[in-house]
Formats: C-alpha cells, sequence, structure tokens
C-alpha cells in the first residue's frame, strides 16, 4: 500500500518545486506561463516516473536493491531522460527536425542546457527521495540494508 501511495505523491514533488522556483526567482514571469509550466511539469513527472522510473523501481525491487543513495541516482537518470524526451518533442512539435533539435541541443551543451538539466536532476532526485520516503523499500522482506 505504501508503494501505490508513494507513486501518486511523489510527483507532485515537481510542481512544487517549480512553484517555487517561479515564487523566488522568476517573479516577473506572467501567472498564465508559470501556471501552464507548472502543469506540464505535472504531467511530465507522472510521465517520468510511470514510462521510465516504475521499470527501474521494479528492477531494483526484484534485485532487491533498496539503498537510498541507488533510487536516488536513478531518479536523477530518470529526470534527466525524461527531460531529453520533454525537449525533443516540444522543438519536433514546433516543426523542427529531429536531427535539428539535437544538434542544437549539443552546440548549447555547456549553456543553459546544462543548467535546465541539472534542474531536472534535482527534480528527480527529491522526487526519488519522496519516493523512497513514503514507500520504504529498505524495509521490504529480502531487501539488501
Amino acid at each position: 500500500m505504501r508503494e501505490k501511495i508513494a507513486f501518486v505523491v511523489a510527483p507532485l514533488a515537481v510542481p512544487l518545486l517549480l512553484a517555487l522556483l517561479y515564487a523566488t526567482l522568476v517573479s516577473a514571469a506572467p501567472a498564465d506561463w508559470a501556471m501552464a509550466a507548472i502543469g506540464l511539469s505535472l504531467v511530465f513527472a507522472y510521465f517520468g516516473l510511470f514510462v521510465l522510473g516504475l521499470p527501474l523501481y521494479l528492477l531494483l525491487k526484484a534485485r532487491g536493491i533498496a539503498r537510498l543513495w541507488v533510487f536516488l541516482a536513478g531518479g536523477f537518470v530518470v529526470a534527466v531522460a525524461t527531460d531529453a524526451l520533454l525537449q525533443l518533442a516540444l522543438g519536433v512539435w514546433a516543426g523542427d527536425s529531429a536531427r535539428s533539435v539535437l544538434s542544437t541541443a549539443l552546440d548549447n551543451m555547456f549553456g543553459s542546457l546544462i543548467f535546465l538539466t541539472g534542474l531536472a536532476g534535482l527534480a528527480g532526485v527529491v522526487v526519488a527521495g519522496v519516493f523512497w520516503c513514503i514507500a520504504r523499500p529498505d524495509r521490504a522482506a529480502g531487501a539488501a540494508p
């Protein structure tokens, strides 16, 4: 039961973090853009959790791996991968080719892309931490300490 609650509650950390970011750093942003970004972040947080995070969780559970640091690292990777998929999807939706989007991303790798990827990764670490604290996989039968 704790796992189900964790899967529902943990992704809510992403829009909360984004709302905090908008409230403190980007206060000049129009409210409708902020709300749209927060809503979109919620959709992608659940997308990342169920499409990438759930298979990873099932793999870790099957192998009896329940260490917090593994979950945090997994959350980082899942969030960065979800962010990359989001950027690719938005670029293609805007009319660019996938090759053009990837080329632009690689050209800007040392600029704002690293900053945005770091923010996505940080959000993934927070989601994974919240998930781990609620589900407590380390207390499951057969989990490695």
